[in-house]
């Protein structure tokens, strides 16, 4: 989380008097992280604390200057903010650049450990549920002698529902992060909702329109239908995902426009036109898959004459399709062949697999 830059002084006597040439000896041989997530009134907040096992290992004793840059502290902590040195608080030597010196005997090794309150960053847009992230500093731990082989990272969550820290995107508990040339920065994320908190509040939202509000027009109408399918697609609820997806491509036929909702506002989001998702959700359903054709006739005729230009995007009817850079086209292609396959043309199902 924090800078450690250890620079080093030898001294002749108990004084920091000269710089060592050729650079610090002292060697990194332990580097834990534990990240400590609770709730308060405002949201979310984690503890980090960092813990490093420092070593000298000659046979002479050195004074270390060892730094933290004040814009890794949070202001308001920054006031009185100290460190643990060998089982010793202390405050900076320097406080305008958050220094200590430090002595080490020979042969000595002390425990620096320092620790700061953050708030986690809000993702919204990085994923259906949304993603709370926080960043653990250390790339910046560079010039010693020795490093560990790893760096152990522990999180412990106290007050947040266990399905909020699913393996795809983290888990609370102890890991360890290979360490190559310098430690690396680390990156703690878990989902800022449940499933089912996000899917019941986008269907209570779903149910509250009215049948006049159910159109094309209605950009929060739509747009709650495909954060559904998104939600849907990602749990694996094949049923739920085959409905909306008919839905959506009704209102597409209504619109004579495709509907995406793509865009950095949810990065996740690859457009795969909708009767060709449904098929997908339903197996191998023929009657989906003559739907999911007859629908990707247009799309692909524009797509095939896209592709065949040297900037695609610009020969791709938006006004129709949406934009070309919206698309999966990787897994439209497949999804497409697969209709085609299971309706017999296997042929066709191929040249479209071999459109790059």
């Amino acid at each position: 989380m924090f800078r450690l830059i250890a620079l080093m002084f030898a001294f002749h006597a108990p004084l920091f008097a000269v710089s060592v040439s050729g650079g610090s000896p002292l060697a990194l041989t332990d580097l834990r992280v534990t990240i400590d997530l609770s709730t308060v009134e405002t949201g979310p907040r984690a503890t980090v604390t960092c813990k490093a096992v420092i070593h000298n290992p000659g046979a002479q004793a050195y004074g270390a200057r060892i730094s933290l840059p004040r814009d890794v502290v949070p202001e308001n902590q920054r006031e009185g903010y100290a460190i643990e040195v060998g089982g010793v608080t202390r405050e900076p030597d320097d406080p305008d650049k958050f220094a200590w010196k430090v002595h080490f005997e020979a042969d000595q090794q002390l425990i620096v450990t320092w620790s700061c309150t953050l708030i986690p960053t809000d993702l919204p847009h990085a994923h259906p549920l949304g993603l709370r992230s926080v960043r653990v500093e250390l790339a910046h731990m560079r010039g010693y002698t020795e490093l560990p082989e790893a760096v152990s990272v522990t999180v412990t969550a106290v007050g947040f529902p266990p399905a909020l820290f699913g393996r795809t995107v983290g888990e609370t508990g102890s890991k360890t992060i290979a360490v190559r040339s310098h430690p690396e920065d680390y990156v703690f994320q878990w989902y800022a909702e449940t499933y089912e908190s996000r899917t019941g509040s986008l269907a209570a939202t779903l149910k509250a329109f009215t049948d006049a509000q159910r159109t094309h027009v209605n950009r929060s109408y739509t747009e709650t239908l495909v954060h559904l399918a998104d939600l849907y697609e990602f749990k694996g609820d094949k049923t739920s995902l085959a409905e909306t997806c008919a839905v959506l491509a009704a209102l597409e036929t209504d619109a004579a426009r495709v509907i995406t909702h793509c865009g950095p506002w949810a990065t996740w989001r690859k457009h795969v036109p909708w009767q060709l998702r449904r098929f997908a959700a339903l197996g191998n359903d023929k009657a989906a898959a003559n739907e999911a054709k007859l629908a990707m006739t247009a799309v692909w005729d524009e797509y095939l004459k896209a592709a065949a230009e040297a900037q695609p995007f610009e020969h791709f009817d938006r006004s129709r399709f949406g934009n070309y850079w919206d698309y999966d086209w990787a897994r439209t292609r497949e999804l497409y062949a697969n209709a085609l396959e299971l309706l017999g043309d296997t042929e066709a199902a191929q040249a479209v697999r071999d459109t790059e």
